[in-house]
């Protein structure tokens, strides 16, 4: 009699665990646009921009969207009415174009690029002034096969920039007053490094890693994983971060099925130790494809939500050219 209790005990469990994912999964796919305030702020009408990077100058209200096919920056005013060249392609040796991040204090906009030809790797993180549009300040590895591949970055408030190299599986700081940057060393292996941010304090770099987020404390460089605790949605492979009142906001884009593609708000413990709390703000959104990277405005977050870098082949040519929609900027209200 006590083996078919434990067996009845046991299938219960089994059937419970079934309906609980169940009742999730209709809730997901029922709901997918509207788990948070979400809608179209603007669409940028050059559809075989193929863009990765997106960033916003909140002093003269413009963002910038950097281009992989076409080697090059566009600027488009806050409500997309107005889109411009911001650099022209391959302009002083730009590559494709990746991460981007405003220095409003220093008016510079710093923009990773890079490009991989074969077994050929080229990349750099170049810094133009917002108003003179001129290259002040700029960086590159040179062709090699080598792998590295500079693919986001975040700026201190000192000015200073924290640089992820993806293939070279390493961070690096590029201090204001310092003619180029050097690796960061750290404690820890890590593993395909894409998205960085800080905390408020200044204090914590978070590294989107294949492996999950890590925080490595910069007054000793000590590096660990970000605990995620119970049931919560992995943190492994997400693309652009952002940190916003104690949680991080992230894209997550690397499932083969595009349906599961997501943003989500990663709510941390007061010490940074560990993820309490996870909510889906999107999913499944039909103008998600393989969205990249974010901005965030005040407690409005944008998000580059088509990238469509799918459909361009290893020379950057776009294989389908008919399949190519408006590159689309979502907005989200975080509270």
């Amino acid at each position: 009699m006590d083996y078919i209790h434990r067996f009845v005990e046991i299938e219960r469990k089994k059937l419970f665990t079934i309906i609980k994912a169940l009742i999730f999964n209709i809730l997901i796919f029922f709901s997918p646009c509207y788990l948070f305030a979400q809608h179209l702020a603007f669409q940028v009408n050059e559809k075989d921009l193929i863009p990765e990077g997106i960033a916003f100058d909140s002093l003269k209200n413009q963002f910038y969207l950097s281009s992989i096919s076409k080697n090059k920056i566009v600027k488009v005013s806050k409500y997309g009415q107005q889109k411009q060249d911001f650099i022209k392609s391959k302009q002083d040796g730009f590559g494709g174009g990746l991460g981007l991040h405003v220095d409003t204090k220093h008016r510079l906009l710093y923009a990773c690029w890079g490009d991989i030809s074969a077994n050929t790797y080229q990349t750099g993180v170049y810094a133009y002034h917002l108003d003179k549009k001129v290259l002040v300040k700029s960086f590159q590895l040179s062709k090699d096969t080598l792998p590295n591949f500079f693919n986001d970055l975040v700026i201190s408030n000192k000015g200073d920039v924290f640089i992820t190299n993806t293939f070279d599986n390493s961070i690096w700081e590029w201090k204001i007053a310092e003619e180029k940057p050097k690796k960061l060393i750290i404690n820890v292996n890590i593993k395909f490094p894409n998205g960085i941010c800080l905390s408020d304090n200044q204090q914590f770099l978070f590294v989107a890693t294949a492996d999950g987020l890590l925080v490595i404390n910069l007054g000793n460089q000590e590096t660990k994983a970000l605990q995620v605790t119970g049931n919560e949605f992995s943190t492994k492979n997400l693309d652009g971060i952002a940190f916003y009142q104690n949680s991080i906001v992230a894209v997550q884009n690397s499932a083969r099925d595009k349906s599961k593609h997501k943003v989500l708000r990663y709510f941390l413990h007061k010490d940074f130790s560990k993820i309490e709390q996870t909510v889906v703000l999107d999913v499944n959104n039909p103008y998600f494809d393989i969205p990249t990277t974010l901005a965030l405005i005040n407690n409005e977050l944008y998000v580059l939500a088509n990238s469509q870098m799918e459909n361009i082949d290893e020379q950057k040519k776009v294989k389908f050219p008919n399949k190519l929609k408006k590159i689309a900027i979502l907005k989200y209200k975080l509270e």
